[in-house]
């Protein structure tokens, strides 16, 4: 039991360090904030996120206690060999709420530098999206630890530890064969891990893998398609005559749309040995 608070003593000491480091809000992040709220010195910003009153001081506390993929990396091997527990998340919390000190607060390309008091929904937000609780199963970090290098492989267990959902056996049985029979240190193996993660998400309700890939491609070369041919209409009407008839052209990217039907292609000719 001592050995179990005193790690999440730890943890929540190595959170605090990192607040007091600073947290870097970027560039969207801040276009997201200015939008938002009208104030003239980025200063006043403390004000504002410290008012009970304002509404948007939540989302604010939010964008600013946000976990970035570095901070993440930073996190993960020590998350994967802790392996927290529901409980041992709520002690963390505890210690990190009842020792709350500073948080440096850093905007990309702008001055000055923000020194915050550490907000409660500040620490709960940050911590809640660390996900430390979430564990793949143990064989599959062991094949993302052999077939990636060190560093990518970090990367990777925090893409999934950010997935929407727990990863069932059939996910993890995808995806550690992703790993076995694609090369994990090919040049695009980030593309096809990208694109196998939003898949998979996305198929949560379906029951064959493989026909969720056919579909998934059909998909994309109906809207290649439907694009092409709304682009030859365009060509060939004025936009007054387009907005006459009520047709939009939406804004698609046709080369996007062309490597997802290739990933489609090259994951199922991998994992199932078919072609569709």
């Amino acid at each position: 039991m001592h050995d179990a608070r005193s790690k999440c003593q730890k943890f929540a000491s190595t959170i605090q360090a990192i607040f007091e480091e600073g947290l870097h809000v970027s560039q969207d992040s801040l276009h997201f904030i200015l939008s938002t709220i009208s104030i003239s010195d980025i200063r006043e910003l403390e004000t504002l996120i410290t008012d009970p009153s304002n509404c948007e001081s939540d989302s604010l506390i939010e964008l600013i206690y946000f976990p970035d993929e570095s901070i993440q990396m930073r996190l993960e091997d020590r998350l994967e060999s802790e392996r927290f527990q529901q409980k041992d998340e709520e002690t963390v919390l505890e210690h990190l709420l009842s020792c709350r000190g500073n948080t440096l607060v850093r905007f990309d390309g702008l001055q000055p530098v923000l020194t915050i008091r550490t907000l409660e929904n500040g620490v709960r937000a940050f911590l809640a999206r660390l996900n430390i609780t979430r564990h793949p199963d143990p064989e599959f970090i062991r094949v993302i630890n052999h077939r990636a290098g060190k560093k990518e492989g970090r990367k990777y267990k925090v893409w999934l530890r950010n997935m929407v959902m727990e990863l069932r056996e059939r996910d993890t049985v995808f995806l550690k064969n992703l790993f076995v029979k694609m090369d994990a240190r090919h040049d695009r193996f980030n593309e096809y891990l990208h694109f196998s993660l939003r898949f998979l998400e996305e198929s949560q309700n379906d029951t064959d893998l493989f026909q969720s890939l056919i579909q998934h491609k059909h998909r994309c070369l109906k809207h290649l398609q439907q694009n092409n041919r709304l682009e030859a209409y365009r060509r060939d009407h004025n936009i007054e005559t387009l907005m006459a008839h009520g047709i939009r052209i939406p804004h698609t990217d046709n080369q996007a749309l062309l490597l997802q039907v290739a990933f489609a292609d090259d994951i199922c000719l991998a994992l199932f040995n078919k072609n569709i």
